[in-house]
């Protein structure tokens, strides 16, 4: 198969950075399976991702898709133009051709920000937002589920082994001891199954071993979209989202 496009720059870290554990309060225990992904009937999308490295806002549109999908399955469209205006524009470059200077990957910090800031845009002309977004401990599978099954959608950074190239087309990703790091990727985790952690990636869903994600990991975004939000700032019950916000204006 052909080697698809990476693109995650190292993560930055910022003592500022708001913790999933400061605002998470007691809730019911996570469901061993549990997820919104099948109401997304149509194709995710590469999403320019097989050309450039413009993995987080692929992985972001996805978010998007996944959070606006009703019980038909219909969600916001996102194509590869929309895709790649994002991704030049939360970089602050010029658009250029893959592999110039102007596609160089994404901080995933900078990325957030955009998404909150900004937003992400569909094929209708439309912003899609983030209410918020909170940092994970970097290989802790608790937070991670519990994240995942709250918001819908959680952003994983990942040091990304040539194994998991060559094992795409199985749909399934494993470790695979001594394979090589190919750099930074960016994918969504967007529920669990079966023992997998259900991730989207290169428009296609991957079911993922726990011990891939505990080895390979190098970041991780709980993000609370905008849309879930209703009028009275209600939030997912387990989150404690006033608090965040309230914070968030500190910054």
């Amino acid at each position: 198969m052909g080697r698809f496009k990476l693109g995650l720059k190292e993560p930055t870290y910022d003592g500022r950075d708001r913790q999933f554990a400061t605002y998470r309060t007691p809730l019911v225990a996570v469901p061993a399976d549990f997820g919104d992904y099948k109401r997304v009937r149509h194709t995710w999308g590469m999403l320019a991702n097989d050309r450039y490295g413009c993995c987080f806002p692929a992985g972001q549109a996805h978010a998007v898709m996944q959070e606006t999908a009703d019980g038909a399955g219909k969600a916001v469209h996102v194509a590869p133009s929309n895709t790649l205006a994002d991704y030049f524009a939360m970089n602050g470059v010029e658009p250029g051709p893959p592999g110039s200077g102007s596609d160089q990957g994404t901080d995933p910090r900078v990325g957030l920000d955009y998404h909150r800031k900004v937003g992400i845009v569909d094929g209708a002309g439309r912003r899609h937002k983030l209410a918020g977004y909170v940092a994970l401990e970097v290989g802790n599978l608790t937070e991670l589920a519990e994240a995942a099954y709250l918001f819908g959608a959680v952003g994983i950074g990942l040091n990304l082994p040539q194994s998991a190239q060559d094992q795409f087309p199985t749909g399934h990703w494993r470790v695979v001891p001594g394979s090589p790091i190919e750099g930074g990727h960016w994918v969504v985790c967007v529920g669990r199954w079966n023992g997998y952690y259900e991730i989207v990636t290169w428009g296609e869903r991957i079911h993922v071993t726990p011990q891939f994600l505990s080895t390979y990991m190098n970041c991780g975004y709980g993000m609370l979209s905008a849309e879930v939000i209703d009028g009275q700032g209600k939030s997912p019950e387990g989150f404690a989202y006033t608090e965040l916000q309230a914070d968030l204006g500190l910054l």
